[in-house]
């Protein structure tokens, strides 16, 4: 289909056991990463875990931490380890940017995934963003905060490549659907929820005005 949702699904659907760790064509890790992301699982009863990603060129040479994509917006966050309740990452963290940009960088529960519904096989570029709150939000999550999962980026892959009516478009769906997720919110996550509409305005601003 050219999607790598479906791929994704395929292979969950046909897996053995409860861990899954979705290893793309050409990333690679530090021979702890699981080890790592296991330890998390077992130690905080977790249904998601990830580490941070490092980025590399084409030839595998480091360009920077992927930490730099989202410091500003929740800074200090991820400069130690965590474990947070799954509705709140989702409510005040997953609602705004993905913060999992690499699917290699995690290793989740097969139940929960197939729980939450399978990924969207109909989105190009947001799919992993929309499955990532679908299945944070039930449970557990955790965070290693070494740069153990290594993210090569190529001028040819869909980051450089992207429709941006679709990337917006899909984008405005994966927030939608955090915000969708909350239930009967409190004052203070209204006020929570600005932030968010703001963000909404301007990528649907930028969906209409090319």
């Amino acid at each position: 289909s050219g999607s790598p949702f479906t791929q994704w699904n395929k292979g969950v659907k046909a897996a053995s056991c409860d861990l899954i760790w979705i290893a793309e064509t050409d990333d690679s890790c530090d021979s702890q990463l699981l080890y790592h992301l296991v330890s998390s699982l077992q130690r905080s009863n977790a249904i998601f875990a990830w580490a941070q990603s490092s980025v590399v060129d084409e030839t595998g040479l480091p360009l920077h931490s992927a930490h730099q994509w989202y410091n500003h917006i929740f800074p200090g966050l991820f400069d130690q380890d965590f474990s947070m309740d799954g509705s709140c990452f989702v409510r005040d963290h997953l609602s705004c940017i993905n913060l999992i940009p690499n699917a290699s960088a995690a290793l989740f529960s097969r139940h929960r995934y197939l729980e939450a519904g399978l990924a969207s096989e109909s989105m190009r570029y947001s799919g992993d963003w929309l499955q990532w709150i679908k299945l944070t939000h039930g449970g557990q999550v955790c965070f290693v905060k070494h740069e153990l999962n290594i993210f090569r980026s190529h001028s040819s892959s869909t980051r450089f490549s992207r429709d941006l009516r679709i990337f917006f478009a899909e984008n405005l769906v994966c927030m939608s659907t955090a915000l969708a997720l909350r239930q009967q919110p409190s004052l203070l996550d209204r006020s929570r929820d600005s932030t968010v509409v703001i963000k909404l305005f301007k990528l649907l601003h930028a969906f209409k005005h090319p």
